[in-house]
């Protein structure tokens, strides 16, 4: 998720780059040739003479080392001839341009195709005055917008690879940032599952407590800590109820034992007159008092342990434990 995010946003970074790269580069080239074609270029392109005030234009011997082309036009229109930079392809040159048409688009530039139909050009036309000549021409001058193209496409081959690279260095990163994190996690799900098998003695440790990871391991350590302690109080209360237990057993065995004792002379005739049952009942009357406090004391003990959470809770059934 986190790579496609940036790669969605590197993806938009470079395509408003480029546009905006490629529209100031066209409106560098827009300025450039809106001024120039103000300018005598053709003196600087082509070789000009003038004959009975006739301005006659021909290509030079040496092409000139410049990016402009350059097209000049006759009072009537007529294309005279072209010249410029050598490179290919070429203007496709209108063949006519009439001096009043250059007059009314003025120096706007336009946009020319080339011969070859594959690119371009910027061009932009003004009135051109020469020198002793009667009458004024048309001067076209064009600018090719290849290097636009190739400055544009550069710009996106280069940042096509530096977003690759980024967004494969955001997958490695963001992997190996999730591969620790899980990796804390996973001495988490150990320790829970050591917890569950009944190991309450196991604890989280390399505790970082700025991290989310960390603060969780603090709050499970605490719980199992509370944890520890509880069922150390309950065993130590379990502890203390069977000896208790075993020694309210071992209470009761003398006056159950009395008791039936004085059960069986009786059932066996050995006890006879007023005075004799008289002195039995009173002992009997006796160890059912003695009785009576253990199991109260039985009860008080279930009663402390019943608003006791940390404590287990015991049933005890007393009619049952004097029957035994």
């Amino acid at each position: 998720m986190t790579v496609g995010v940036l790669a969605v946003g590197l993806i938009a970074a470079g395509v408003g780059t480029a546009v905006l790269l490629r529209n100031a580069q066209l409106a560098e080239r827009e300025q450039s040739v809106s001024q120039t074609v103000t300018l005598d270029q053709t003196s600087n392109l082509l070789s000009v003479e003038v004959r009975d005030g006739v301005a006659r234009f021909s290509p030079p011997a040496t092409p000139p080392l410049t990016s402009f082309y350059i097209a000049v036009y006759g009072p009537d229109g007529d294309l005279l001839v072209t010249g410029g930079s050598s490179s290919e392809p070429s203007p496709e040159f209108p063949e006519t341009f009439k001096l009043e048409d250059a007059v009314m688009r003025g120096t706007t530039p336009f946009e020319l195709p080339s011969t070859d139909g594959k690119t371009s050009f910027y061009a932009a036309v003004d009135t051109l005055q020469i020198d002793k000549a009667r009458e004024l021409n048309v001067q076209l001058l064009a600018l090719p917008l290849t290097p636009v193209t190739q400055t544009v496409a550069n710009f996106v081959g280069i940042y096509s690879i530096l977003a690759i690279l980024t967004s494969l260095a955001g997958a490695i990163a963001t992997r190996t940032a999730v591969t620790l994190a899980f990796r804390s996690l996973g001495q988490v799900e150990e320790t829970a599952m050591s917890i569950a098998a009944g190991n309450f003695s196991q604890r989280m440790g390399d505790i970082h407590p700025g991290t989310e990871v960390g603060r969780l391991k603090t709050a499970i350590n605490a719980m199992l800590d509370r944890i520890d302690h509880a069922l150390a109080q309950r065993d130590a209360s379990v502890r203390q109820m069977r000896r208790f237990i075993g020694d309210a057993s071992h209470e009761l065995r003398t006056p159950l034992v009395t008791v039936r004792g004085y059960a069986e002379l009786y059932r066996m005739g050995a006890i006879s007159g007023d005075e004799q049952t008289a002195q039995s009942m009173e002992r009997i009357e006796k160890e059912a008092v003695r009785m009576g406090a253990l199991v109260e004391d039985l009860l008080a003990l279930a009663v402390v342990d019943d608003g006791d959470p940390a404590h287990p809770r015991w049933l005890v059934d007393p009619h049952g434990d004097l029957q035994r």
